[in-house]
């Protein structure tokens, strides 16, 4: 996997040699990257990197592997506010899948897993993440997901209170509703859009 970079002065243009290899031949899809101060963190499918972007000409960039066997799901990871990273991981650890999937916490070090209290909710019904949040108001973060069962698809809300480390959970959300987006606001706290465009 690559990343490609526009040049200062025409920041709508990306040039086709303007590309960082982030371990192109693992086999890994980038499934998100956050700008953390002099650095670029980039999550893979099954790892972390760290790209570190303090020298102007990024010919002079240096990438560097910081976790290594597990990383994220496509679009499954934020950064909260205090600089640590929320993540989900439907793969797991690659050496101890089936015991370590679920939500992380990171910042520095092994990541934690935090979500071993509903873990039977995640892995038993193929779980998927279709969006997050942090909720400034209530210091939680917001999971919208999918699980299957019988098979059918069913949304639903998950709340992971970060002052408690607990989990809540709102099963089986109306059919109908179909929530796949959460989205903090200043004052309206959190705004749930589902797959019909309504909020």
């Amino acid at each position: 996997s690559y990343i490609s970079f526009s040049e200062d002065s025409e920041p709508d243009a990306i040039p086709e040699n303007n590309l960082i290899p982030i371990d192109a031949d693992d086999g890994q899809e980038i499934t998100a990257i956050f700008s953390d101060q002099a650095r670029l963190m980039v999550f893979k499918d099954r790892s972390i990197h760290a790209v570190e972007t303090n020298e102007q000409d990024p010919s002079y960039w240096q990438h560097r592997l910081v976790v290594s066997k597990i990383g994220c799901d496509e679009g499954a990871a934020i950064r909260l506010p205090d600089g640590r990273y929320f993540f989900y991981t439907s793969t797991g650890d690659a050496t101890n899948p089936s015991d370590t999937t679920g939500f992380y916490m990171w910042d520095v070090g092994s990541p934690r897993l935090v979500s071993r209290e509903i873990n039977d909710h995640l892995i038993g019904y193929s779980y998927a993440v279709y969006d997050m949040t942090y909720d400034h108001i209530n210091n939680h973060i917001v999971i919208a997901g999918r699980r299957l069962a019988s098979h059918l698809e069913r949304t639903d809300i998950l709340r992971y209170d970060l002052d408690f480390d607990t989990w809540y959970i709102a099963y089986n959300v109306d059919e109908d509703l179909a929530v796949q987006s959460v989205i903090d606001t200043d004052d309206l706290g959190i705004i749930y859009g589902d797959a019909y465009g309504r909020l």
